[in-house]
């Protein structure tokens, strides 16, 4: 390449955000031989200015070869690709072009101007070039067969058709061929929406919606949602191109096997399908809250907009009626949005007494607890039958009938919760709860709660009624005599149990069976003091509503049982929650922001040097001060695994451990609980990994912004 038009065209492409982020590492030692750039030369440089530090410290080339290690690090994997290849042979066609990483759409399509907003319309004009460069000028006709790299298995036959049809059978607007009147190559209909089977130039198939244009602000919202997640949510769909002609706009999303209505029938006889219900329900709210972290809120959640892919990971669609948040907002009020039947009590309230509907995050997760029902209990609908969904919805009536297991009862209970918003928990707390934990970590919970002052203190407090309470009517409630609820499997573990408890807890006044904190007591002395005999004894089998038991209990009685329970909202920064951020906070815009500013990027980031000094300490400090709070903060865990390895602080079986976990909440606790383990030389080593692959992380941590 012999000029940096590629280098300014994609630093133009990163938001404010990654900008700032990829400037930062420019300060720091990111790669061996590259002296950093001092942070007070880049810290008011635009992009043309950051380009010419960079030439004038590295030279042309070397700049390219830092620009994407950067890029790489941000997990902008398009530019890396195109910084290295040529701008006049991009895809290894002949005059074929590719302006914006982004996007991918060349000539002779007008740009996308359906936004009102500047910011907006900046990012949509990357979608196309000016409309004087002719596009037969450019690219070849795509006579077949059609370039086609074969990826799904439920359209295969349509792709191999569409690869092979005639010129003048398929439409061809921008990059992107596909048919549009034939319904054997349509996904989906919605009336003002059609989704199409399509292929790229470079043969990608992709899902194309196809949205008329008068439905402007619906394509403005699902695109500026699209763009803001490219890169960064593996369980948000996939932005792969735009283009436009007279009458329609078509954007190009990541095709996905099935919708999640068509995959619950297709599992509804598998014996797994609780397992993969789980993995799906994690997924889904992977995915949603990447969203609330930027500020979105969906408003339109249901089953048919949760996608699977062939290998059956789950992603999050359709941000048509989505909403995005300033910083410093909680609610947006709009029209009445979402589907019937999947719809928030209080939106369905304030619709009846003729209010607009405030939207908040706790609206989303409402709706997420139903879909989470839906997932585990084969398509059913905790409101109750089609007839009655809405009225129920209104009044509060659900049933979890067709939920067994206590711990997804409780989460679901606590989501969908139709009387009081404010009490529904946060994402970040929903994705902690103990239906989602491993059976190791459940008992390792045990043992850890065993622990808390309270309950080491059990005899204090034998008559208190809420904790007697809490035994009525449990699979404990009668632990030291009889555990006549378990099947005739666990005949033999139910034997050693009870040898076990009459020999160590025969006298009923030390040990009372009515006292909650006696057990928990009881199971972590028998950890600790009978660690053979406790091998071979399942407590989360014999007792499978003790965990949530003495979860919920913990959460009320606020016991500090680190790493388990979800952290309190900071005063300084409530960021995933429905409440303001009281710190400092911007000026207001009476326009909708398109991309939202989280409160780092507030003001310009502090040099990385004074930072350090200022608020970060020793590895083993930071450690045992911020594992809880790492544990749902962790970035993408392969660099830092990686780097890990290389420093071989982790052997090859102990990566395997931390890979084979389910989700990515656990892959965390596995990695944390080893490094913890290992003491402070690994804890000082993987404190400086994270620091060179997640700065921002590191002082926001110490900020205490989580």
């Amino acid at each position: 390449m012999e000029d940096p038009t590629d280098m300014y065209k994609i630093l133009d492409d990163l938001p404010e955000s990654e900008f700032k982020r990829f400037r930062l590492y420019l300060s720091q030692d990111v790669k061996k031989g590259f002296k950093p750039i001092p942070w007070g030369q880049l810290e008011k440089a635009d992009r043309t200015d950051t380009v010419h530090l960079m030439k004038q410290h590295y030279g042309h080339g070397r700049s390219l070869e830092l620009a994407r290690q950067i890029l790489k690090t941000l997990g902008r994997y398009d530019p890396v690709e195109l910084l290295g290849q040529s701008s006049q042979d991009v895809s290894g066609t002949a005059g074929a072009q590719i302006l914006r990483p982004a996007t991918g759409v060349t000539q002779n399509v007008g740009a996308l101007t359906l936004g009102r907003s500047e910011a907006a319309e900046n990012r949509l004009s990357a979608v196309a070039t000016s409309p004087s460069t002719s596009m037969a000028s450019t690219i070849p006709p795509t006579a077949p067969p059609r370039r086609w790299n074969p990826h799904s298995e439920r359209w295969q036959k349509e792709f191999k058709e569409l690869a092979n049809m005639a010129e003048k059978d398929v439409t061809r607007i921008g990059s992107l061929t596909f048919v549009p009147d034939e319904q054997r190559f349509q996904i989906a209909d919605t009336g003002h929406t059609e989704v199409l089977l399509g292929l790229c130039d470079d043969g990608t198939e992709v899902a194309i919606k196809k949205i008329k244009k008068s439905k402007v602000k619906m394509l403005q919202s699902d695109l500026d949602v699209l763009l803001k997640k490219r890169y960064n949510s593996l369980h948000v769909v996939q932005y792969v191109n735009s283009t436009e002609d007279t009458k329609f706009a078509y954007i190009a999303m990541q095709l996905c096997e099935h919708n999640l209505q068509e995959y619950t029938r297709n599992l509804s006889e598998d014996p797994e399908k609780m397992e993969k219900a789980k993995k799906m329900a994690n997924e889904f709210l992977e995915g949603l809250k990447d969203l609330h972290e930027e500020g979105v809120i969906h408003r339109d959640i249901k089953p048919s907009n949760v996608l699977i892919e062939r290998n059956g990971c789950v992603r999050l669609a359709d941000f048509g009626i989505s909403r995005t948040l300033d910083p410093d907002q909680t609610t947006v009020e709009t029209d009445r949005a979402g589907t019937k039947c999947w719809e928030a009590t209080e939106i369905l309230k304030s619709s009846e007494e003729g209010h607009r509907p405030r939207y908040k995050r706790s609206t989303d997760i409402q709706v997420a607890g139903m879909l989470v029902y839906y997932m585990l209990s084969d398509g059913n609908h905790p409101f109750g039958d089609r007839s009655r969904y809405e009225t129920n919805i209104v009044d509060g009536k659900y049933s979890l009938e067709h939920l067994t297991d206590e711990e997804a009862k409780d989460l679901v209970e606590s989501m969908i919760n139709p009387f009081n918003p404010e009490q529904r928990p946060r994402i970040v707390e929903i994705l902690k709860h103990p239906f989602f934990w491993e059976e190791a970590r459940k008992e390792t919970f045990l043992k850890e709660v065993g622990d808390v002052r309270e309950v080491e203190k059990y005899g204090d407090f034998i008559y208190d009624e809420d904790l007697t309470l809490k035994m009525q009517d449990k699979s404990f409630s009668t632990w030291k005599t009889e555990l006549n609820h378990l099947t005739v499997d666990l005949d033999n573990m139910k034997r050693k149990w009870l040898a076990l408890v009459q020999r160590r807890a025969k006298d009923n006044s030390n040990f009372p069976e009515t006292s909650l904190l006696c057990l928990l007591r009881f199971i972590r002395n028998r950890k600790v003091h009978n660690k053979e005999e406790m091998k071979e004894i399942n407590v989360i089998r014999l007792f499978p509503d003790l965990v949530i038991t003495a979860y919920k209990c913990a959460k009320e009685r606020g016991w500090e049982v680190s790493g388990f329970l979800p952290l309190p909202l900071s005063a300084s920064r409530k960021r995933n929650g429905d409440s303001p951020i009281p710190a400092k906070q911007p000026a207001k815009s009476s326009k909708m922001q398109t991309e939202p500013v989280s409160p780092v990027d507030q003001t310009d980031p502090p040099s990385p040097v004074s930072a350090s000094s200022r608020h970060l300490h020793s590895g083993p400090t930071f450690f045992s001060k911020h594992k809880a709070a790492m544990e749902t903060r962790l970035p993408t865990l392969d660099p830092i695994l990686i780097r890990l390895q290389d420093l071989k602080v982790l052997n090859d079986q102990e990566l395997e451990v931390v890979m084979s976990k389910f989700f990515r909440e656990e892959r965390n606790f596995a990695l944390l609980t080893m490094i913890q383990k290992k003491g402070p030389p690994a804890q000082q080593e993987f404190y400086e990994v994270l620091k060179s692959t997640d700065p921002y992380l590191v002082m926001d941590l110490e900020r205490g912004f989580f």
